[in-house]
């Protein structure tokens, strides 16, 4: 899943992109070894999403936006991020975002020098951060976002084609 959203990005991302890795990065590593990336490891990972999402903002190199992308939503494919960096290139002073099951979440691009100054909490990553955004973040509809996979049994069911 880690190679399927890394190759997502590759296709949609000019400035580069890089792997935060925390539990089993030695396998992380290996599942994406031969793909033109950069791995950045993030021993803190245990700490949350907050945590992760802050080690991945404080790696980026001097741009003007970061996106963010979850290996746990393979549905997510290279138009829809498309979308969201339409959406954000419009107006790259404010956050675009998937709007997916009433919420606005990953995947994202985030304004990188707000995203630099900002706090995220541990559970919850930069979703509270993107509804509370003065003036609205820019939603786009990515309704393939909100299945995501955090079981090896939803992996398994995804992988049968069943349902969950």
């Amino acid at each position: 899943m880690v190679r399927l959203a890394a190759r997502v990005a590759l296709e949609t991302c000019e400035a580069g992109v890089a792997v935060l890795t925390g539990a089993h990065a030695e396998l992380v590593a290996a599942a994406v070894a031969d793909l033109p990336i950069a791995l950045v490891h993030h021993p803190g990972w245990r700490a949350g999403l907050g945590s992760t999402l802050r080690a991945a903002i404080d790696a980026a190199p001097a741009c003007q936006g970061l996106l963010v992308l979850a290996c746990d939503q393979p549905g997510v494919a290279p138009d829809g991020v498309a979308a969201l960096a339409e959406a954000w290139r419009r107006d790259p002073e404010r956050p675009a975002a998937a709007s997916y099951a009433d919420i606005l979440g990953v995947p994202a691009i985030l304004p990188l020098p707000a995203a630099r100054r900002a706090e995220f909490p541990a559970e919850r990553g930069a979703q509270a951060w993107l509804e509370a955004w003065a003036g609205g973040a820019s939603a786009v509809a990515l309704p393939a976002a909100a299945d995501d996979v955090d079981t090896p049994e939803e992996l398994a069911q995804l992988e049968s084609g069943g349902n969950r």
